[in-house]
């Protein structure tokens, strides 16, 4: 019996502690409480592999305003915002902050534009929609003239390694992967406690501290396990996915028409090439572990050039700018598969301003 009294008390002991920890944290720990791809007024240091990854110059430093938003300027009521939409592409976390192509963007436009980056890695379509509901709605951003997104890599990537994956993400995770914080009416009450998300955060750092392999190694082990896997040159069948893919693209163009609001989609550009020389080759990280295969690059390119274009052909339906980013698949480009060097950010950024500049054009002369 004392035992059990004993048992008892102590669980209602433990229960105590955890709930002054909890009431002391609503006090004193703030935590963000809204709709944010990234953390506000957070950064970290993505460290540069030297002997590994070419390309890029320094480590890069990334930095999120008040948004959540990667950018290089204050978000003034004066300025005119441009939202970028998109994954790792347009995070470009493996850049420092000036170089990023949204950051090289916003400095060909001037000073009276605000380009916020809000690019999250491994984002898919299915995450973008989201996004672009949540993130129009965001008090006190400059008034937005377009909405720039970069799509297509990660739903195709996804597509071929797991489709049925890919077709069927519940509503909640879509949520939580489109958004590092959530609102606390949107979650569960558990994931509402400051206890969970302090818990959350710690283990994120630690993860990260202790992780063990640089980036630079980890792409390294990736582009050996493709090396050992059988190479096949068919692409499955994409429809079910291409269907899908462009009907998120549809209520993306929807939402903006009915929200008055430019939509902007740029090509996904890839190293990915039927043509890539031995050394270039060698930089591809894509495979499908699960199966035990990798794709060629001919195949791949050709996967990536159907999402490219099927997209460009339902925004000319749409009368949807559709901007090609024509930068050449090979290593002055990519340091992977699809990430920039700091060369291709600024040949990125160049054919994106000068796609924007030729549309603004047109809209002048039919105005006239």
């Amino acid at each position: 019996m004392n035992l059990v009294k004993n048992l008892l008390f102590s669980l209602l002991f433990f229960l105590f502690l955890l709930a002054l920890s909890e009431l002391m944290l609503v006090f004193f720990y703030s935590y963000p409480n809204g709709y944010y791809v990234s953390t506000p007024e957070s950064s970290f240091v993505w460290k540069k592999d030297t002997t590994i990854i070419k390309g890029i110059t320094k480590d890069a430093k990334v930095q999120f305003d008040q948004f959540g938003a990667r950018t290089i300027s204050k978000p003034t009521s004066e300025k005119i915002a441009i939202l970028a939409i998109g994954g790792s592409t347009t995070a470009c976390y493996s850049l420092d902050q000036q170089d990023t192509w949204t950051a090289l963007l916003e400095g060909q436009l001037g000073n009276n534009y605000w380009v916020g980056n809000f690019g999250k890695p491994g984002n898919l379509s299915s995450h973008h929609i989201l996004q672009l509901q949540k993130l129009i709605r965001y008090p006190s951003l400059p008034p937005i003239e377009k909405i720039i997104i970069m799509m297509g890599k990660n739903d195709f990537s996804a597509s071929i390694i797991d489709e049925k994956k890919y077709l069927g993400l519940d509503s909640f995770n879509i949520q939580i992967n489109a958004f590092t914080h959530l609102p606390d009416s949107t979650l569960p009450w558990h994931r509402r406690l400051r206890l969970t998300k302090l818990f959350k955060t710690a283990r994120h750092q630690v993860i990260q501290l202790y992780r063990g392999k640089t980036h630079g190694e980890e792409l390294l082990e990736s582009r050996k396990a493709r090396t050992l896997t059988q190479e096949v040159n068919q692409l499955p069948n994409l429809s079910t996915s291409l269907s899908f893919y462009l009907d998120n693209a549809q209520k993306m163009i929807d939402f903006a028409k009915t929200n008055q609001i430019d939509i902007v989609f740029i090509s996904q550009t890839v190293l990915w090439d039927k043509n890539l020389n031995q050394e270039d080759l060698k930089l591809i990280c894509s495979n499908v572990s699960e199966k035990n295969i990798h794709y060629s690059a001919e195949a791949l390119a050709n996967g990536m050039n159907l999402f490219n274009t099927q997209l460009e052909e339902l925004c000319k339906r749409n009368d949807i700018q559709f901007i090609w980013n024509s930068i050449e698949s090979n290593s002055t480009n990519f340091i992977d598969d699809c990430h920039y060097t700091e060369l291709g950010a600024k040949r990125t950024a160049k054919n994106i301003y000068e796609g924007l500049k030729l549309s603004n054009l047109k809209k002048t002369h039919s105005n006239q």
